[in-house]
């Protein structure tokens, strides 16, 4: 049974009580419990104040300024801002901050007290729950970063840190392969050398889906993955890729009548 979107809330789906660190908290503790637990994120506290979410993107600063520097604590490495959202908040309301706003979200009930986190696996889920099945095709990031699985894992924190991306295609074999922010925190757990070169860390074949899949489709192998970037192909040639974000915002907007004129113009 699909509901309408206007149903679904932010309390249905969200997170509650999000895992919570002390700002003074060491990078190396920190890393090893996000890469534990598969978190991509840990808000960071002042006492009983959040003052931000700390995410992989501030690994990947700390690997290119500081080399991982592992007893540097969490307050001097940085955190994303947050936006707020209260638990009534409609998570169509939610994935349209999300995506503007280019922002972590938290949700605080009205003592100012924090309850939960919004990530894009719930907005996903929820999306999951209605009839809208848009088109990913105006979605699809086509600009790739790419690199071979020869260079250092410091060389492609460095690359995926400068071009704002969460991951490198690797483009040695005709099947492609993937390196992501997430290997970089399993390495780090490992104490694999920043040296090492990413072939070994990477996942092979990259998973893929041709271009005519929709975004149903593409939210369930994810799920079915475990993963948040999807290749997509056209008659086997890999022309791009998608993320998480980028379906969300195919959901999103694919929810207002403005985006059949919005297709049309891209075709």
């Amino acid at each position: 049974m699909f509901l309408k979107i206007e149903d679904l809330s932010v309390s249905q789906f969200m997170t509650a009580y999000p895992i919570s660190v002390e700002s003074n908290v060491s990078f190396k503790t920190v890393v090893d419990f996000m890469s534990e637990r598969g978190f991509g994120n840990l808000v960071v506290m002042e006492g009983r104040k959040p003052t931000g979410v700390f995410t992989e993107r501030e690994v990947l600063r700390h690997i290119v300024t500081n080399n991982a520097d592992p007893n540097t604590p969490v307050k001097d490495i940085g955190e994303q801002q947050y936006e707020e959202v209260n638990p009534g908040t409609s998570m169509l309301d939610a994935a349209k901050m999300m995506t503007s706003k280019k922002s972590r979200l938290l949700v605080f009930a009205e003592s100012k007290k924090l309850v939960g986190i919004i990530t894009a696996t719930d907005i996903l889920r929820a999306f999951q729950k209605i009839d809208n099945n848009p088109s990913i095709k105006p979605f699809i990031s086509k600009d790739l970063a790419k690199c071979n699985s020869k260079i250092s894992i410091k060389e492609a924190a460095r690359i995926m840190f400068d071009k704002g991306v969460g991951s490198l295609i690797i483009t040695d074999f005709a099947y492609y392969g993937i390196f992501t922010e997430r290997d970089i925190l399993h390495c780090l757990k490992e104490n694999v050398s920043l040296n090492d070169s990413i072939n070994a860390h990477s996942s092979w074949p990259l998973i893929k889906a041709e271009h005519t899949v929709n975004a149903k489709g593409v939210a369930r192998v994810m799920a079915a993955n475990n993963i948040k970037r999807l290749g997509i192909t056209y008659e086997k040639d890999l022309i791009g890729i998608i993320t998480a974000i980028d379906l969300i915002d195919a959901y999103q907007k694919g929810s207002r009548s403005s985006h059949i004129s919005h297709w049309n113009e891209v075709k």
